[in-house]
């Protein structure tokens, strides 16, 4: 439910309309306005125990070149390419 509130990749007011959260002022303020990175960690488990983190920044960085192309430098950290792209985009990721 956080992704499909958050993300920019849906438009969530229908789901949404009629729950608690719609009463709340701030409801629109913040839905469907971000990049969301979207993980199931028990498929990373499953296949790769043994290297996990390292498996999930490599998936990570294949979105992010998806979407941002050649412009993704994998020798950085993946928390310097995530600030990167947010001070290119003004967007949160």
């Amino acid at each position: 439910m956080i992704d499909a509130y958050y993300s920019r990749g849906c438009d969530s007011y229908e789901p949404f309309k009629d729950t608690e959260i719609a009463k709340n002022d701030n409801f629109r303020k913040h839905m469907n306005r971000y990049n969301v990175i979207r993980l199931d960690i028990s498929s990373f488990w499953d296949s790769y125990k043994d290297n996990i983190v390292e498996k999930i920044v490599e998936y990570i960085f294949d979105e992010l070149k998806e979407v941002y192309g050649e412009q993704i430098d994998c020798t950085k950290m993946i928390n310097s390419v995530i600030m990167s792209i947010y001070q290119k985009t003004k967007i949160p990721l």
